[in-house]
């Protein structure tokens, strides 16, 4: 939980001195949009603490229609900073306005800033360092799959890294990817390692389609100086 909260909190760090530059060179408007970007990363937070609350009670995970648009855009908010100062250039598919997957939606979120500061750290430092985001759609299941140029996962450690307290970080806790999978579980998907042989690494995280369509509700970002 802490480790989730420390995403947002920095995210509102970087708009914060962000909207403190644009405010002194009179851009109120685009200071304006990173302080609607501020407020949501806080709503962020209260959701975190609200689904803390929820685990203690052992509460059944929801399935519902959400919007894997507003997922994703999030998810990318979040990770975003982090990866500019480290020069890594992301990549992403933007889902239809209108495609929807069975899931609790914040929980997703989750489980997509994971991969993708895992790819992040990855490919920090190296030369040519990319992370991409691809979005593979079916009739029945929908797949984002979060890919990294990085040094691939050792073929001897590969059936370990979705179990608990296994890591290959000096720093590392182990529970990222495990708790990431129960996550996807429980809302009827399932997560793998598609790709990870030395020539980079590939996670794929499949979901169930929903049926019925939601109308355009992404979210302008902040500004940048």
């Amino acid at each position: 939980m802490a480790h989730e909260i420390n995403q947002p909190l920095a995210a509102i760090r970087s708009y914060a001195d962000n909207a403190a530059i644009l405010i002194r060179r009179g851009r109120g408007d685009d200071a304006a949009e990173n302080a609607a970007a501020i407020g949501r990363l806080t709503d962020r937070i209260a959701g975190l603490t609200r689904q803390l609350k929820g685990f203690a009670r052992r509460a059944s995970p929801r399935r519902e229609p959400v919007s894997l648009r507003e997922v994703v855009a999030n998810a990318l908010e979040l990770v975003a900073a982090r990866a500019a100062a480290l020069h890594v250039p992301l990549e992403a598919d933007r889902p239809a306005p209108d495609l929807r997957v069975l899931g609790d939606g914040p929980r997703l979120e989750q489980v997509l800033v994971n991969l993708l500061q895992n790819a992040v750290d990855a490919v920090a430092g190296r030369e040519e360092a990319r992370v991409s985001l691809h979005l593979v759609e079916g009739d029945e299941r929908v797949a984002i799959e979060v890919a990294d140029t990085g040094p691939g996962i050792p073929a001897e450690v590969r059936g370990q890294i979705f179990d608990a307290f296994f890591t290959t970080k000096a720093d590392g806790l182990g529970l990222g990817l495990a708790i990431s999978r129960g996550i996807v579980e429980d809302c009827g998907g399932n997560l793998i390692l598609a790709g990870g042989d030395g020539a980079g690494t590939v996670f794929r995280m499949e979901m169930i389609r929903a049926a019925d369509a939601v109308p355009n509700v992404g979210k302008p970002v902040g500004a940048t100086p």
